[in-house]
């Protein structure tokens, strides 16, 4: 009798954890209101696979065609504060929109997102390819045992799909819908073998930086987190020595090391990375030009309109203006593929 109870125990915790998995992997977003928090003053991050839980899986991968296709082949521009997703386009063109560029991939593009990327797609009908979606934390214990991936792996790319990325991918989805015993280590050798020819690819741009390019992209990478993150920036701002004791280093080497690998100081990349939120929260926000300046740290509202249109050119109005007015059907002119400069700093190193 005891040995019954604890079986039917046991039998009854497995349907419990299988019905929270299955509820997890639907947990995918819906429309365009499915976004975290108010969408009034956030970029829409998109609560995808039970996002705020666990992944069910070590990583989900699915083809193209099964969330495009019910969303009339178009996803709204949005980012994940925990996913890093992986984009295998194998035919057809595609326009990416990245951080608010729009660029149109020809078929065979591979796409890397780090968390935080802005970004959205239009399909074309019928477009095949495959979507790795991997937990942060999983991203980040990658990059702590292996540092070479670091550069590779922490800002977006674009890269032309060799046959060896094409095979990662299909090996990935392959090892995704076993049901056997090894399941779970083939998916951590297919997802390594991944990024490992995704590093190869990008190894060309990122081979002049070394030690120094990997520290100097962490730092980048704690800042966007820091300005993504939460809620408004202290009127001090982010500081140099902040962000220097996060990597274990003294101020003095962090100036150095992006002098070396950018020529400019850590104040002026940090500066660099908060024009760009607040290109992202104009963008993507219906939040006013002064309640941006808030959030970015800036008490008056003049000085963050003097300090964005000495970083972009114009005026906050003036860049919300252009936005609006370039807002028209795709096709209208040849669109960039090249992969932009996710900082708007480091034109020299990042491609």
């Amino acid at each position: 009798m005891t040995f019954l109870l604890v079986r039917w125990m046991v039998l009854s915790a497995q349907k419990i954890i299988t019905e929270g998995t299955e509820h997890a992997l639907a947990g995918t977003f819906q429309s365009s209101s499915d976004f975290l928090g108010d969408d009034k003053d956030r970029i829409p991050a998109f609560h995808l696979y039970g996002e705020r839980e666990e992944l069910a899986d070590f990583l989900h991968c699915e083809r193209i065609v099964a969330r495009a296709a019910k969303h009339g082949w178009s996803i709204a521009a949005h980012r994940h504060a925990n996913l890093h997703q992986f984009f295998w386009v194998k035919d057809r063109a595609v326009i990416l929109n990245l951080e608010g560029r729009r660029h149109r991939l020809a078929a065979g593009r591979v796409v890397s997102l780090p968390i935080y990327t802005v970004h959205g797609f239009e399909f074309e009908p019928r477009t095949q390819g495959l979507v790795v979606t991997v937990a942060q934390h999983e991203v980040n214990a990658l990059i702590e045992r292996y540092p070479i991936l670091a550069s590779s792996l922490s800002q977006p790319r674009i890269i032309t799909s060799q046959s060896t990325l094409a095979d990662a991918f299909t090996n990935i989805e392959r090892e995704f819908n076993r049901h056997d015993n090894w399941r779970s280590l083939g998916l951590r050798a297919a997802f390594l073998a991944l990024v490992s020819c995704l590093a190869r690819a990008a190894a060309p741009s990122l081979s002049k930086g070394g030690r120094a390019q990997d520290r100097v992209t962490q730092f980048l990478h704690a800042a966007r987190r820091a300005f993504a993150e939460g809620g408004p920036v202290p009127s001090s701002g982010h500081k140099v020595q902040d962000f220097a004791s996060q990597l274990g280093i003294s101020p003095a080497h962090l100036n150095r090391l992006c002098q070396e690998v950018s020529g400019q100081s850590p104040g002026a990349l940090i500066e660099a990375v908060r024009l760009q939120e607040a290109k992202r929260l104009l963008a993507y926000t219906r939040m006013t030009i002064a309640e941006v300046g808030y959030r970015l740290g800036f008490e008056d509202p003049s000085y963050f309109a003097r300090a964005f249109k000495r970083g972009q050119g114009v005026s906050p109005k003036a860049y919300r203006q252009q936005l609006e007015a370039a807002s028209e059907p795709v096709g209208k002119a040849p669109l960039p593929e090249r992969c932009p400069d996710q900082n708007g700093a480091l034109t020299r190193t990042v491609p």
